[in-house]
């Protein structure tokens, strides 16, 4: 109701007169509110409506009709601040509370108004910043794909892209639910678009590899998902040869059947890595006999902290005929079910350590009679004076690459002795040192003289107890040395090998303490790598020393007696200047490749 405000004059407020002029000019008003009160029975008609029938009424004033649109709020009292204010500093007349009352309820119904409209306005706003999140992360999703339009890999041609699928998937690790374990890439693969997976499924070599771990505490179900991911693989390979590398972590027989479906392709296999402690027999039945035609790369291993290896009853590897490649790692299968079944007259290389009999290592070498790279360990624990009746091995002419590992032998212990290997041109030195190192390095020293072979290619891995004049009484042997690799040990309190002396005695005219000749050290030389641990290494000696083998002319060469060196390599630890090193961003501009780097990154 609207605020009816005193008639101004002498007249008394509460004068008939006054009350009835005041009706007369609100009777419009009044008939109208009288219209509006409706479903108002004529009982009640002066009664002032309760709470709940103001809340109801304020309701009805944003309710939305039929056709979804929303009525606007209307306030009913008109706030009048200034004359509100004017009537409190006033003390004249008498108030009529009913008026007061009358409008203290219509502004609580505008208070329930006012909450309403917030609430409409404040819903209708998260709706519409919904609505606009949406679009934005639709056109967000639309520019992405429009920028994949745009990307480089579409534009590869498909021999290209099936390349790097093939070097992606050259280890598909299938073991179900193993934490920590890469992913089977060819599966993945197959499933990022339509073009890849047409790509993917019609290529056995992206499903042939498969990397599988077996262990005893695998349940029913996580069995059950290796075989139907298996399956998978080896129906996808189709008829092309896999590449297999299983452990099995078991300690009891087992028959898990994805043994029995990889067992049942045994035609197929080409390389086969199997690191566990049985092989075959009552643990594996599956495993034997196999058959094996097109078998090349056998590999076996067993856990660290492990010391026995259960063979096979019977020979497992009787129909492998093209077998090349062999790793025995440090099992003891000189005369064993496996070696006895194995073609080693087809083996081109070998790999094999023996810790206790050396007579069966003796055996297993001599009966490879095509063996070209051989890799021997020295863990053996026997004293050669043992075995003085011992026939000398006679000399091996197709060997031409060995690996020598020394680790923690026994003084006199060195099989290098019964060795000889006129035909050597490759030569890899790495290994823990004895107690009697002066003796194995001088039985070493004697190996290669009584080869008297061509040396082309020597690497030093972290070879302790080797000095720097170690390394170039080695390196006055072979003349005809073209690649050098040292690699110095990270934990080693011994001296190392990469010294200043060591460096100069490389210049090729320069002599120093270590080279007194004129002529240089391994004039052939055309690589060098060196990965030194000493934190004072001199940068100038060797700037010097590459300096002095850049002869990039024949003139030169014939000049110094040298061959140009071709590609230099210098690992340093910690952080390094970069500034003494700057000569060599000329040389390695001018053709030489050159990179010198540190933990920071690239010096050259």
């Amino acid at each position: 109701m609207a605020v009816i405000e005193p008639v101004a004059g002498g007249a008394d407020e509460d004068s008939p007169v006054v009350c009835m002029f005041d009706i007369a000019l609100n009777l419009p008003f009044l008939c109208f509110w009288f219209k509006k009160r409706v479903c108002v029975s004529r009982k009640n008609f002066f009664q002032p409506l309760s709470p709940r029938h103001r809340s109801q009424n304020a309701c009805t004033q944003t309710r939305m009709t039929r056709k979804g649109h929303q009525k606007p709020f209307e306030p009913r009292v008109k706030v009048d601040n200034l004359a509100l204010n004017e009537r409190l500093r006033s003390s004249y007349g008498i108030i009529d509370n009913a008026k007061i009352k009358g409008l203290l309820n219509q502004a609580e119904e505008d208070l329930a108004g006012y909450d309403l409209e917030m609430e409409r306005v404040r819903m209708a706003y998260e709706e519409e910043m919904h609505r606009l999140r949406l679009r934005r992360q639709g056109l967000h999703i639309y520019m992405t794909n429009l920028t994949a339009l745009q990307s480089p890999i579409r534009r590869l041609p498909e021999e290209l892209l099936s390349l790097i699928f093939l070097h992606c998937c050259k280890e598909n690790d299938l073991t179900a639910d193993h934490e920590g374990c890469r992913e089977s890439m060819a599966m993945t693969i197959s499933c990022v678009c339509t073009r890849w997976r047409r790509l993917a499924l019609p290529c056995p070599v992206f499903w042939s590899n498969l990397t599988i771990t077996f262990a005893y505490s695998n349940s029913k179900e996580e069995e059950a998902k290796l075989v139907h991911k298996l399956s998978i693989y080896l129906e996808r390979s189709k008829t092309h040869p896999l590449t297999l590398e299983l452990t099995a972590n078991m300690f009891e027989p087992t028959t898990h059947k994805a043994l029995a479906l990889i067992a049942r392709e045994s035609h197929r296999w080409q390389y086969i890595f199997f690191r566990g402690d049985f092989f075959g027999g009552d643990n594996f039945p599956f495993l034997e006999p196999l058959r094996l035609p097109i078998l090349e790369t056998m590999i076996f291993d067993k856990f660290e902290d492990t010391f026995f290896f259960k063979e096979p009853h019977s020979e497992p590897f009787t129909g492998t005929m093209n077998l090349k490649h062999v790793v025995f790692g440090s099992l003891e299968l000189g005369n064993g079910a496996i070696a006895l079944s194995l073609p080693l007259e087809t083996i081109t290389s070998l790999d094999y350590a023996s810790r206790t009999d050396i007579v069966k290592s003796l055996s297993l070498v001599k009966r490879c009679t095509n063996l070209r790279h051989l890799r021997i360990d020295l863990w053996v624990d026997y004293d050669l004076n043992d075995y003085s009746d011992l026939e000398i091995i006679p000399q091996i002419l197709s060997i031409d690459t060995l690996e020598v590992d020394i680790y923690e032998a026994r003084e006199h212990s060195n099989s290098l002795a019964l060795f000889t290997f006129p035909n050597l041109v490759n030569l890899t030195l790495t290994g823990g040192a004895p107690p009697s190192f002066s003796k194995s390095f001088a039985a070493l020293k004697s190996l290669l003289a009584r080869s008297k072979c061509h040396l082309q290619v020597l690497t030093i891995r972290e070879y302790h107890c080797l000095a720097d004049t170690d390394v170039v009484t080695l390196l006055l042997q072979f003349p005809t040395l073209q690649e050098l690799c040292i690699e110095e040990d990270n934990y080693s309190s011994e001296p190392q090998p990469i010294s200043t002396s060591f460096i100069t005695s490389l210049h090729t005219w320069k002599q120093g303490f270590l080279r007194c000749s004129s002529a240089p050290l391994v004039p052939q030389l055309r690589v060098l790598t060196l990965k030194t641990v000493a934190e004072d290494f001199d940068p100038s000696s060797f700037v010097e020393m590459i300096t002095s083998r850049w002869l990039p002319d024949e003139c030169s060469e014939r000049e110094i007696g040298a061959v140009c060196l071709r590609s230099v390599e210098l690992h340093l630890p910690g952080i390094v200047d970069a500034k003494p090193y700057e000569p060599l961003t000329h040389i390695d501009k001018a053709g030489m490749r050159v990179v010198v780097k540190c933990e920071e990154g690239y010096l050259v």
